[in-house]
């Protein structure tokens, strides 16, 4: 099966050889015929429109498929997006309950439920908000170059995807972002753990194994957290399939 660029190498090579016939033809001079030369001329020009118009319209279904490539990443981008935010809330309920729960007299194993309910979340919102990192990635390294390659000189495809990663206060809404999940989804579980180790004496001895080992779990947690995040503080270099490159990273 033909590829689109191998498509349009073939195309190109086609025109340079109708331009190079009707060099050869200017060069004949007197030795054509006039009337057959005006006809070979028309021949030529038509047959360069035929390939322009084929161009175009390869061009144009190869531009089609980008942009219907690029609002399927975004409509997954937003979705996931509404998901991840969504997951802060409900582990802010959760945190709510377990605490109204021990003001009501509840026991302190209630925190021992908070915790691992409070990790789950963090790691499907960490899943989530790498897909949409690497969907904003998908579009500057892969989409966008193929896109500049189709269009004019010039042109800035896509160009809110790099834009807004240069606003001013970026990187100092990024930190506080860390800092908000971080305390979310790791800040709460350890208070948690500190609260059920300060009351030890009271609990069943099987709560110190299970609290050490949520210990460690949230340990995890936020090494994960961070080591994400300072991944995406690293640009790396992304060759498209089109031999442009690119700088990747959140």
């Amino acid at each position: 099966m033909t590829t689109f660029a191998e498509y349009t190498d073939e195309l190109t090579r086609v025109k340079d050889e109708l331009a190079a016939l009707e060099a050869e033809l200017d060069g004949l001079g007197d030795q054509v015929d006039p009337l057959d030369r005006i006809k070979l001329k028309f021949e030529i020009g038509k047959a360069r429109l035929d390939v322009l118009k084929t161009q175009y319209d390869t061009t144009k279904t190869e531009v089609g498929v980008l942009t219907t490539d690029f609002n399927q990443m975004k409509n997954e981008q937003h979705k996931r997006i509404g998901y991840r935010d969504t997951l802060v809330y409900t582990a802010f309920a959760v945190v709510a309950g377990a605490a109204y729960a021990i003001t009501q007299g509840a026991s302190l194993l209630v925190l021992l439920g908070l915790i691992p309910a409070v990790l789950s979340l963090g790691w499907i919102y960490l899943a989530n908000d790498t897909k949409v990192c690497e969907i904003g990635q998908y579009v500057r390294s892969e989409l966008a170059p193929r896109m500049r390659r189709l269009l004019s000189e010039g042109a800035i495809p896509f160009g809110w995807e790099s834009w807004h990663r240069a606003l001013p206060g970026r990187r100092t809404g990024k930190i506080g972002h860390l800092a908000v999940t971080l305390t979310i989804f790791c800040a709460f579980p350890v208070t948690a753990f500190a609260i059920v180790v300060g009351n030890l004496s009271t609990l069943p001895s099987w709560v110190f194994p299970v609290g050490g080992a949520e210990a460690i779990a949230t340990l995890c947690i936020g090494w994960l957290f961070l080591r994400a995040n300072l991944r995406r503080r690293t640009p790396q270099i992304v060759a498209a399939d089109t031999g442009d490159e690119a700088l990747a990273s959140d």
